[in-house]
């Protein structure tokens, strides 16, 4: 009898399975990203000039899990950049680390001009300079001059006082937005947060209103509401993964933390609500964590936000989940601000095509660019 699995026949259906695998994961079209806004001059001028916002999505054929979108980034090759490290004072004599951005492969940032746009990132949770070098390397080549705040006691610097920057406590970063503006007082500023950077921002934004001296703001990942995120959406492994980084964070000034808070307490969380509660809560004197959160809550005071924001979700983000996503901010509360969806792309991940392009990066700086030009035609 014809073994029908023999000789070509297998051949064929080898062939068949790889070309369908390579259709799914390569060949099939992504999906355009959903915009959410309210029509203006302004949003309808940026969209218009950033034709990435109605181009397709394709994630990278590997990632198209949202897991591997999220935990990719931290395992691929970054470019190299050179830094320059400033330390900033602030009222309590505490202090935080400025890293400026010089020079990524042929790019150097030319120190000279005064009026060169600031690129001020806010990295996630444990970012610095080296998690965001894709993005300052992108930025650089754009003519930005960037430069990655680092909170207090985080990006290798070490603490002066015995306390750490809350989730949503602007204070620091206006110091530092302050000083930014004084050392060059014809730049304009914007501004890029990741993740529970984009929620320091927000803060920052609400908090300062038409005083925050910032131009245009982009936000990637977003935890929106902040006390429904911690509580509801967060969980293992990525939970244990974000608790694991921030105590690694925290051990390396565990011992003038250990003037203020019980250190032990702190090193035995499970969960980053508890280490909100067992140390920013403590710190900064609190009475409950209701207390903290009304103070921390990102969207506690939208309403005052006066600068054009766009922000970028993933529906499938395992972390900043699509039930955090709050869309009546960009249709009656935050004027001129734009919110991007896509199906696909994980938290903070966006990562594109076989190349792994950091898609969200470069549509963030298309918006910064388009956002600038407005500025620039409109004077």
């Amino acid at each position: 009898m014809h073994d029908i699995f023999s000789g070509g026949f297998l051949d064929l259906v080898v062939f068949c399975l790889l070309s369908l695998l390579f259709y799914i994961f390569y060949c099939a079209p992504g999906r355009k990203p959903y915009l959410y806004y309210t029509s203006s001059s302004f949003t309808d001028y940026v969209i218009k000039r950033c034709p990435r916002l109605g181009q397709p999505f394709q994630p990278a054929p590997v990632a198209t899990n949202r897991h591997l979108q999220t935990l990719l980034p931290g395992f691929l090759p970054r470019p190299s950049v050179v830094v320059e490290r400033e330390y900033v004072d602030l009222p309590d004599g505490g202090c935080c680390a400025l890293d400026w951005v010089v020079q990524s492969g042929p790019f150097c940032c030319r120190n000279g001009d005064g009026g060169m746009p600031v690129f001020i990132v806010l990295p996630g949770l444990t970012g610095d300079a080296r998690s965001a070098s894709h993005l300052c390397s992108f930025a650089l080549e754009r003519g930005y001059r960037p430069v990655v705040f680092n909170k207090r006691g985080h990006g290798g610097s070490r603490l002066k006082t015995p306390k750490v920057q809350s989730f949503g406590d602007p204070d620091d970063f206006r110091v530092v937005v302050e000083y930014i503006h004084s050392k060059y007082p014809d730049a304009l500023l914007t501004a890029f947060g990741s993740s529970a950077g984009s929620g320091l921002l927000v803060s920052y934004l609400g908090e300062y209103g038409r005083e925050c001296i910032i131009s245009f703001a982009v936000l990637v990942s977003p935890g929106y509401d902040a006390e429904f995120l911690f509580k509801n959406c967060i969980r293992h492994p990525y939970d244990f993964l974000l608790v694991s980084m921030l105590k690694n964070v925290l051990n390396q000034n565990r011992d003038i933390l250990a003037k203020t808070v019980d250190m032990d307490k702190v090193m035995q969380a499970k969960s980053l609500i508890t280490i909100e509660q067992e140390l920013y809560c403590t710190l900064y004197g609190y009475s409950s964590m209701d207390e903290y959160w009304k103070h921390n809550n990102p969207v506690r005071n939208p309403t005052n936000i006066s600068i054009p924001v766009l922000a970028i979700s993933s529906l499938d983000d395992p972390i900043c989940t699509k039930e955090c996503i709050q869309y009546s901010l960009f249709s009656d509360k935050m004027n001129h601000s734009i919110l991007v969806t896509t199906e696909q792309g994980g938290h903070c991940g966006f990562l594109e095509g076989w190349r792994f392009d950091h898609w969200a990066d470069k549509i963030g700086l298309d918006y910064l660019d388009a956002a600038l030009e407005f500025h620039n035609s409109s004077q």
